[in-house]
């Protein structure tokens, strides 16, 4: 399992949705990962740490976007939903 469910959230059984905002330079380089909304930061440090290790672990190549046949910096959003088993 790549997202680990915060311990300290599970106890204060914190849901919610996480919104990750990724930005990538002109090289396709991440410059910067970020919440955009969060219900925690506790849930929003397990996001970012499971972006980072997947990114790691899979060596992943990222195209930058183009416009007008020019690589160009850009972002895209993304969401995880963390919920708790009954």
């Amino acid at each position: 399992r790549i997202v680990e469910y915060p311990s300290i959230a599970k106890r204060k059984e914190i849901q919610g949705t996480v919104e990750i905002k990724i930005t990538v330079s002109e090289n396709g380089e991440i410059e910067k990962i970020e919440a955009v909304k969060s219900p925690d930061q506790s849930l929003e440090d397990a996001t970012i740490i499971a972006i980072k290790k997947t990114l790691n672990m899979n060596n992943w190549v990222i195209i930058p976007a183009v416009q007008s046949g020019q690589p160009i910096k850009s972002a895209a959003n993304f969401s995880l939903m963390f919920k708790l088993a009954k």
